[in-house]
């Protein structure tokens, strides 16, 4: 059997950037009834999206089913009438959806608030995660620059002034301009001065562990890497932490998108769990390739029903000596 190799250190020549994404102002916008339908076991359609004069406004659909994202968006083209809806007055910016997983929130919700104008409230649609606004949530949204009301809108309503922005993060496909101008607002000031692995070992309802995931952080310490738990710090924490870092590493998931808000000159090197067992995650990728960071792999090996650790660390060797 051939030995699995990672992938070495890679960086697009420029950023991998989608054209830049638009945004259009209605008025009198009618956000419909948020509805999910589940398709089977995995798969599900979700509705809700902006309308004027009866007619769907396509940039207010998310875009979803690329790259094995299971949600997508099926919303009629018209509809009529909005009997028994709530009225909005004053200028609202469309977000979205609500998207209360960290992942998600920090590249599709927050990166569709990058219009910089005054609004009397930021709305949005739920997704299939709920409608709760976290605190965590709301200093994101402090941080880019908005102290505004933040309402998540389950039932149809009507709003004055709506300013809906194109979404400039397609989950697994594209980024635009936008969408780093965003990260780049909430990012700390850093000096990338120091390599941080982001532990998941804590994790203990994590469903992707997998046995030997703990013996990852002692692999990681003696190459020189600070061993954090992003739980366990406040968002201004975690978001310095990764300012300073001039290797950003973590096993696949959404903690590593704290790459995002990195240092512009940090690496960021993935460690690939079964989900991702030989290729990095796509959306992982889009990220980073969208910054133009260097990004290095090491697959997710089995020993038995483990982590190979020995496997891991040879590999590792590869990228980092």
């Amino acid at each position: 059997m051939i030995p699995a190799t990672s992938l070495p250190w890679s960086r697009p020549a420029v950023p991998s950037l989608a054209p830049a994404s638009s945004a259009v102002t209605v008025d009198h916008a009618v956000l419909t009834t948020f509805q999910v339908n589940k398709l089977d076991a995995r798969h599900s359609t979700v509705s809700g999206a902006v309308y004027v004069e009866g007619k769907l406004i396509p940039s207010s659909q998310r875009v979803g089913g690329r790259g094995g994202d299971l949600v997508t968006s099926a919303d009629p083209e018209t509809i009529a009438g909005t009997a028994g809806f709530n009225r909005l007055s004053g200028r609202w910016l469309y977000a979205g959806n609500w998207m209360g997983q960290f992942g998600h929130f920090i590249t599709e919700t927050l990166t569709t608030m990058w219009p910089r104008l005054p609004f009397d409230g930021i709305i949005c649609h739920p997704f299939i995660f709920g409608s709760a606004i976290e605190p965590w949530q709301v200093e994101l949204v402090r941080r880019l620059g908005f102290d505004v009301p933040i309402m998540v809108a389950r039932q149809g309503c009507v709003v004055d002034e709506l300013v809906v922005a194109q979404r400039p993060f397609i989950l697994n496909d594209s980024v635009s301009p936008q969408a780093v101008g965003v990260w780049n607002r909430v990012a700390s000031q850093g000096n990338h001065s120091r390599n941080v692995f982001l532990s998941r070992s804590k994790l203990l309802k994590d469903p992707r562990r997998v046995d030997g995931d703990n013996r990852l952080d002692d692999l990681m310490a003696s190459k020189g890497f600070d061993i954090v738990h992003p739980q366990e710090l406040s968002l201004n924490e975690q978001l310095a932490t990764v300012a300073d870092a001039g290797i950003l590493s973590g096993v696949s998931g959404s903690a590593l998108h704290l790459s995002a808000f990195a240092h512009p000159h940090a690496k960021v090197l993935e460690i690939g769990d079964p989900r991702s067992s030989y290729r990095a995650l796509p959306n992982q990728r889009v990220i980073d390739d969208a910054i133009g960071r260097q990004s290095g792999y090491v697959p997710f090996i089995a020993d038995g029903d483990r982590r190979s650790i020995s496997e891991t660390e040879r590999m590792l060797g590869e990228l980092i000596g």
